[in-house]
């Protein structure tokens, strides 16, 4: 997908979520322009950014007996 694309989309889902926390409180809104809730999100989405790495890498992590749910779990392939 081209770049200005995905600026577009990013920028209308920023606009969009923010105007969904000002109906609710507007302090959200100001935690949500300063950038406070992207480490909130970024522990929250762990799991499915982790499952997606592990699709990604699949064959490999099988190969050393890692499973997803293991992986999601912080187990890690050591080189010794």
């Amino acid at each position: 997908m081209p770049w200005y694309i995905v600026s577009v989309i990013t920028v209308c889902c920023f606009w969009f979520v923010s105007i969904v926390l000002a109906q609710f409180d507007e302090d959200y809104v100001l935690y949500w322009a300063v950038g406070l809730l992207y480490p909130v999100f970024k522990v929250i989405l762990y799991p499915i950014r982790a499952a997606n790495n592990y699709n990604n890498n699949k064959r490999y992590y099988e190969e050393h007996g890692i499973s997803k749910v293991q992986y999601i779990f912080g187990k890690r392939v050591y080189k010794k």
